[in-house]
């Protein structure tokens, strides 16, 4: 390997050699550490550092070591990259820079010195950013290979129309917002024939656009101007984020890996306080630019495939097809306060103690209309048995609420019900949305008079929907029959163009969405959630008795310490069995501090009683707030009466024993069952596929039309006709005498 023994072979410049005594050699690098053992090559060390050849170092050496082990020697230090045969210049910093990222020094050296970037400024001063790249040894010149884009802005139609201009090229476009206390560089964009599947500038601006609601309400009444903040900028802070992006340019140039990285994310600096971080920017398959925009459309246009593959990996948290650690390693890069469509998630305080496993998350929204409050945060909240669990529910509890707000490429029909009737060909017959809201007659004669009491939408009242109004409809299929449906646009959806107009004929309702690792899963999510409110209507608004629930009797340690844990700060806890016409348990969990008489509530409901117990009381630590000033869950001045609240002294207590045990080998399975439950009451199975594939995590909304909501919906008629059939009373409440304290979580 060393050929020509007349070459001076040297220690490369990055590198600290020192003996430690006679027969240890240290090589040190700013990252990694080797000894060297035995005198041979201490004394190696000192003929490199004479600038000896190899021929002068093997006749200095000979005395002590054959030439053979001197060759070996210094073939080993050759193999660890440890020596060098060039001389020493002015571009030794440098090469020992490269060296030490794992790139071959001279190969860099040559790239860099071939790099040419063109700067081009929107609204930004750009001549701190051409004197980086100059002192980087980088010519700055027009129509070069790298484009660097200096915006205040990247909702800028300049932006958009440069990086078209530069791809079309096949040349690559790094876009750099330098100003503020917050500065952003990238993503990296590339042209069709760079074989990097990346975003595009229209996927950016929407992630970007997402993460500022704000400025988009107002570029609505002032133009892209008001995307636009003032500026606000130190020198010494541009000079800083200039001197990072050129160094990030080098790293391009010379690093495919960090090329291909830069594609996908976007880094933020945060000037006060040092730190930097990377947004992951998602490629949007429905991008209209780069995408197909008809792909929710087609998703629409396409019946539910539930199959028998999708098997039960696991029942701790329910049944599921993929435990929480996977499902987070798949979706947590949705998570960033700049691209994500998450915006924040963490434990909560005050509530995250303990054995309460309690997760915060939100998303911003772009509201329909001119919102009179600050309303474009909203806030999630995840619980489990174990920290990992509640982490894992905030994230999906979120990206299925984010699934659920319009974006305009959702499949939609404009027509009035008599006109979906007389041909309902496209998106076949519709459900009425009286059907869906099920108000009373009495709660349309009082809305006029109740409306204007609240500014909370849910609260509040819509128009009786005529048949021959002209709405938005969205698809829906059947599970039950097979047939495509439709329903209320605005019923599905938060924040659609009707909504804008306020208060219409239609309030959006997320009762039955869900997410899942499968779609499968999802469904059945939702299925349950519908089942458990609607128990829990019956329930609450007739305020029956129902027997208690002897926690203890399922052997499930978590459930005991919880226990425990409220009696240490002075709650009682207990669950009381709700199940009623459906078979399907349902468990209401509560906590009072007798003291105070303050209470905190929770539902759950699963084919495994075991899990729906869990799940009450895991939401029951989700909604506890145990500061003196916290608020009710409900208006406790019009609660007539709390004796149902509490397990009925005249009913047997319900133990593990009283749900039969259901075994079920697939999702598919225990969705067939549920099915079957629901169609024996008389009622059919819906689904609207929810799904954004720039999301990827499936989502759904499930819809049974006859089933009750624990919000106030007082024209449902099994609210009244179940605990008659049940035997829970002996004839039906009327209205006026249903629980006056209204159910909102």
């Amino acid at each position: 390997m060393l050929g020509d023994f007349s070459r001076v072979l040297r220690f490369k410049s990055h590198l600290l050699v020192l003996d430690a005594g006679p027969e240890t050699l240290f090589v040190v690098d700013e990252f990694r550490r080797s000894v060297l053992a035995g005198a041979l090559y201490v004394r190696i060390a000192a003929c490199m550092r004479e600038q000896m050849t190899i021929a002068q170092t093997l006749a200095t050496l000979s005395e002590t070591f054959s030439e053979w082990q001197v060759l070996a020697a210094l073939d080993h230090l050759v193999s660890k990259g440890y020596v060098s045969i060039d001389l020493a210049d002015e571009r030794d910093a440098a090469r020992g820079f490269f060296e030490r990222i794992g790139i071959d020094a001279r190969t860099a050296c040559e790239r860099i010195d071939r790099q040419r970037v063109e700067v081009r400024a929107f609204g930004v001063d750009a001549r701190a950013q051409i004197r980086a790249f100059e002192a980087s040894g980088m010519e700055v010149s027009g129509e070069a290979p790298l484009v660097v884009a200096l915006t205040d802005s990247y909702e800028r139609d300049e932006l958009a129309e440069l990086a078209v201009q530069v791809l079309a090229r096949d040349g690559m476009l790094l876009v750099v917002m330098p100003y503020g206390v917050q500065p952003l560089v990238g993503p990296l964009l590339a042209g069709p024939n760079d074989g990097h599947d990346g975003p595009c500038i229209e996927c950016v601006r929407y992630w970007i656009g997402l993460n500022q609601p704000v400025q988009a309400v107002l570029a609505r009444h002032h133009g892209d101007a008001a995307r636009r903040l003032a500026p606000a900028h130190t020198s010494a802070g541009v000079n800083a984020v200039c001197a990072f992006v050129a160094a990030l340019v080098e790293q391009i140039t010379v690093s495919e890996a960090r090329r291909d990285t830069a594609r996908g994310q976007i880094l933020s600096l945060r000037l006060d306080t040092s730190m930097v971080a990377a947004h992951r920017v998602v490629k949007r398959p429905q991008c209209h630019c780069c995408g197909n925009p008809h792909w929710m459309r087609q998703q629409a246009a396409r019946a539910p495939s539930l199959t028998d593959s999708t098997s039960i990996a696991q029942r701790e948290s329910g049944f599921r097809s993929a435990d929480p650690r996977q499902v987070w390693q798949r979706y947590q890069h949705l998570i960033s306060p700049v691209s994500g469509a998450i915006a924040y998630l963490h434990p909560m305080p005050k509530r995250h103690v303990g054995l309460r496993h309690v997760y915060a998350a939100g998303y911003l929204v772009r509201p329909a209309g001119t919102p009179r409050t600050n309303r474009f945060d909203r806030i999630c909240s995840g619980k489990g048995r174990t920290d990992e669990q509640a982490r894992v529910s905030a994230l999906c509890e979120t990206l299925e609420r984010f699934s659920g707000v319009y974006q305009g490429d959702e499949a939609t029909v404009r027509a009035s019900m008599n006109e979906l009737r007389a041909d309902p060909e496209y998106f076949g017959l519709p459900i009425d949305i009286n059907d869906l809201q099920q108000f009373s007659e009495r709660q349309f004669a009082r809305r006029e008079q109740d409306n204007p009491l609240t500014d909370d939408v849910r609260k509040q009242v819509p128009l009786p929907f005529p048949p021959d109004v002209a709405i938005d409809w969205t698809p829906a299929w059947s599970l039950t029959t097979g047939a495509r449906r439709c329903v209320p646009l605005s019923y599905c959806y938060a924040e659609t163009p009707e909504s804008a107009q306020g208060l219409f004929f239609c309030v959006h309702n997320p009762n039955g969405s869900a997410a899942g690792a499968c779609l499968e899963e999802a469904i059945l999510q939702g299925l349950l959630e519908l089942i458990e409110r609607d128990a829990t209507a019956i329930w609450w608004y007739n305020q029956v008795a129902r027997p208690g629930i002897d926690l203890a009797s399922f052997g499930d340690a978590y459930f005991d310490s919880l226990v425990r844990e409220y009696a240490s700060f002075g709650w009682r806890l207990w669950a009381l069995d709700i199940t009623h016409d459906l078979g399907i348990p349902v468990v209401v969990a509560l906590a009072e501090e007798p003291e105070t008489g303050r209470f905190s509530i929770g539902f759950g409901c699963h084919l495994d009683s075991r899990i729906a117990v869990q799940r009450a009381l895991t939401e029951v630590n989700q909604l506890l707030d145990l500061a003196a000033d916290a608020p009710s869950p409900w208006d406790a001045a019009k609660l007539t009466s709390k004796q149902f609240l509490y397990p009925a002294e005249t009913l047997a207590v319900a133990d593990a024993s009283n749900w039969p045990r259901l075994e079920f080998q697939s999702l598919k399975e225990a969705i067939e069952h549920c099915k079957a439950r629901l169609a024996a009451a008389g009622m059919e199975l819906l689904v609207v596929d929810k799904t954004r594939p720039d999301i990827g995590l499936p989502v759904v909304q499930a819809i049974v039309p006859g089933l009750c909501h624990f919000w106030p919906r007082f024209g449902a008629p099994r609210l009244y006709s179940v605990p008659v059939k049940q035997g829970w009373l002996t004839h039906p409440r009327d209205e006026e005498a249903l629980n006056g304290a209204l159910l909102f979580l």
